[in-house]
């Protein structure tokens, strides 16, 4: 018998982790196996987890592109203020 799903909760924290992973280097094969060292879960879980991950990678990016775009702007103002 297949074991319940998890919580909405359950899964953002586990996209969250895979984030964390992929942003230290980790590769999909490091998140299955943590996956089902800590949580019991199969590579097909995985991948639903790992496209969350992602797909929070690509927003932070392009947060950070544009914060760094601002920071940029606000330099260039106050070199032209002194």
């Amino acid at each position: 018998m297949a074991s319940p799903r998890g919580t909405k909760q359950e899964t953002i924290d586990r996209a969250n982790r895979f984030a964390r992973i992929i942003a230290n280097g980790g590769r999909r094969s490091d998140c299955i196996r943590f996956a089902a060292e800590n949580w019991g879960v199969g590579p097909r879980s995985c991948d639903q987890y790992l496209a969350l991950a992602r797909e929070q990678l690509k927003v932070s990016r392009i947060i950070l592109l544009n914060l760094n775009v601002v920071v940029v702007i606000h330099l260039r103002n106050e070199r032209l203020h002194y």
